[in-house]
């Protein structure tokens, strides 16, 4: 888990005469993958694996912050990659495995002007005078979860599989409580976005002359 940030801080007092940029920019790579093979007369295996993205990005100014500009761009742009892979081959006599794979994005991606609640007693006040203001939040995410998964039993096999992938970004652009704005002559932009690709897939084979069973849910 990490945060990034970047912002005016509260009660600045900032004037440019051209253009001023509050950037915030992650990526966030999470990663497991396991490869097993078991074999015996017994043969028994219980796999959990996750990979969870929990970044926070924030592009901001803060409360009863004063800003002057030509114009102004504040962004914050989050890249998530939770990524589980499994494959396992098990042989044996008798054999039951349970394996559980999940991969989350559970980041948080802001990008606003003023607070979200209260105020001093000085409201935060942003003007621009050419090119007006942008605040933008946006996430880009891919949540793959993988499995495959061979078992050769001679009497009996069971197997209980959970292959999940999740897409719970939060997105947030907006002017905060009693904030004062005025882009002038140019556009004023509040725009949230969320770009997300969720798979879950599994393949499996298990063979056994007398039982063989197998459960699985994506």
């Amino acid at each position: 888990r990490h945060d990034t940030q970047s912002f005016v801080g509260a009660g600045a007092n900032l004037t440019l005469s051209g253009t001023g940029s509050s950037t915030a920019t992650s990526a966030t790579s999470a990663t497991a993958a396991t490869q097993a093979f078991d074999a015996g007369i017994v043969r028994i295996g219980v796999y959990d694996l996750d990979a969870k993205a929990l970044s926070k990005t924030k592009a901001y100014v803060g409360d009863a912050a004063q800003i002057t500009a030509g114009t102004l761009v504040f962004s914050a742009t989050a890249t998530n990659t939770p990524i589980v892979t499994f494959s396992s081959t098990g042989i044996g006599a008798f054999g039951g495995s349970g394996i559980t794979l999940d991969a989350v994005d559970e980041s948080t991606v802001d990008a606003y002007i003023g607070p979200t609640s209260g105020s001093s007693s000085t409201p935060t006040r942003v003007t621009t005078t050419v090119g007006g203001i942008t605040v933008q939040a946006k996430a880009n995410a891919t949540i793959s979860t993988t499995m495959q998964q061979l078992a050769f039993s001679l009497f009996a096999d069971v197997t209980i599989s959970s292959t999940t992938a999740k897409a719970n970004p939060v997105v947030n652009a907006y002017i905060g409580d009693e904030a004062i704005v005025n882009s002038g002559p140019g556009a004023l932009l509040v725009d949230a976005t969320a770009n997300v690709t969720s798979t879950a897939t599994g393949s499996g084979f298990s063979a056994s002359i007398f039982v063989s069973a197998n459960g699985g849910a994506a």
